[in-house]
């Protein structure tokens, strides 16, 4: 099976991420999509992070109604902070049978080359990489642009202004649950 790994913090997941995964899947590029919620960024302040199982709960709400959309903890149990390169060997150990392929923003590779061990990635994976405002592409490589607009709203921008806009970029069910649970500075009414 062709599997495209989005590792991410999803704090929270919105329908952005949700469209890009589908889209993927549609230009059948990846047969489905792992959202692998980092529990830990090594380039984000853990302390401006909502908990780990909160957000891989958002997850798997905005997940659960789609057979090839999956919330992963597999970084749950690895050794914190979780750097891709790791979490990539443990992945191939665990499904020798399956072909990865990882999906990033083209902010992300931009910088790939800051990452721990990013040789071992670009050597191994292909990357599936969608437009984010202000970063071109200008060496794909063996890797593939994916078609279309994506991600124009960002979690940060959720985070920081919890207004309408926000509220309509989350599944109904995961907004609830961040009012249930008062996150983002959202309230229970």
């Amino acid at each position: 099976m062709t599997i495209g790994l989005f590792f991410g913090t999803f704090d929270p997941i919105h329908f952005g991420h949700i469209e890009l995964a589908k889209s993927v899947i549609n230009q059948k590029l990846v047969e489905i999509v792992w959202f692998v919620v980092t529990p830990r960024s090594p380039f984000k302040e853990s302390n401006n992070i909502t908990a780990p199982d909160h957000r891989l709960n958002m997850v798997e709400i905005a997940t659960q109604n789609n057979d090839v959309l999956v919330a992963s903890d597999l970084e749950f149990n690895l050794v914190s902070p979780q750097y891709t390169a790791q979490t990539l060997r443990h992945v191939k150990t665990m499904y020798p049978k399956d072909l990865f392929k990882i999906i990033m923003g083209s902010d992300n590779y931009d910088d790939i080359s800051k990452w721990y061990n990013y040789e071992y990635i670009v050597n191994n994976f292909q990357l599936l990489i969608y437009n984010r405002k202000g970063h071109q592409i200008n060496n794909l490589k063996k890797n593939q642009l994916i078609q279309g607009e994506h991600l124009m709203i960002s979690s940060s921008m959720i985070r920081g202004n919890f207004n309408d806009i926000a509220i309509k970029s989350l599944d109904p069910n995961v907004y609830q649950y961040v009012k249930k649970h008062s996150l983002y500075g959202c309230s229970q009414d």
